[in-house]
């Protein structure tokens, strides 16, 4: 059994999280693998949501229920977090990739 992911948080408004694993992946989970104690850990607000790029680099969401705990991944695009700061609904679409 490997240790909790290791991420750096790129940035943290009242809307959204994002971060970036960092592994070691050779004695680390990596954030995917490790999603529920990630946004345990996070402690995000209601509201908020948590975006990040994955041990591959590729950028995803972090889909939470509505008592703040992990509840699926959905792609998403950097941008999408630019424009939920401007946006200020906090309303993107998800598209889910089931997982």
């Amino acid at each position: 059994m490997g240790r909790p992911a290791q991420f750096t948080i790129e940035s943290r408004t009242e809307k959204a999280i994002v971060i970036r694993d960092v592994g070691p992946w050779d004695r680390c989970f990596t954030v995917t693998n490790d999603a529920e104690d990630v946004v345990r850990r996070l402690a995000a607000q209601p509201g908020q949501r948590v975006f990040y790029y994955d041990s591959e680099g590729d950028f995803g969401e972090i889909v939470l229920k509505p008592n703040g705990e992990f509840g699926c991944f959905a792609f998403a695009d950097p941008r999408d977090v630019e424009t939920l700061d401007r946006a200020g609904s906090g309303n993107l679409p998800l598209m889910s990739n089931g997982v």
